[in-house]
């Protein structure tokens, strides 16, 4: 979810997704788009989150359309972070190492990652 989002207005299913393969332990992998894949969602899901797909009916609930509460597909030049490594001060400017999910690790300015709740976490945790 985007920070500021609330819980309450988060989709609880995204879209139907092809099943590519059955672990025969109820564990499904699914074909996830690259934006999905980019944001760090792992393909492999219990069965117990899955759904079978309905149609939703366009006449009693119009427009109902998933990029209405949050664009799944904006993701250009945005990567997932993982955590918050460590920080310091370098001209001045206060610098956070970031770690990536793809296991990449970066400095970057606080106003770049001020927004993720990662940062909000590690401020935390070093009482900051």
């Amino acid at each position: 979810l985007p920070k500021g989002m609330s819980c309450k207005l988060a989709l609880k299913f995204v879209r139907p997704y092809p099943i590519i393969e059955d672990f025969e332990n109820q564990s499904y992998q699914l074909k996830l788009p690259l934006s999905l894949r980019k944001r760090g969602v792992h393909d492999v899901f219990h069965s117990s989150l899955l759904h079978i797909h309905i149609v939703n009916d366009d006449k009693l609930f119009p427009g109902c359309l998933d990029s209405q509460v949050f664009d799944l597909e904006d993701l250009e030049g945005k990567w997932a972070v993982e955590k918050v490594l460590e920080y310091k001060i370098s001209a001045k400017k206060l610098m956070f190492k970031v770690l990536f999910k793809s296991g990449d690790s970066n400095w970057l300015e606080y106003e770049e990652i001020s927004h993720l709740i990662v940062t909000d976490q590690y401020l935390e945790a070093m009482g900051i």
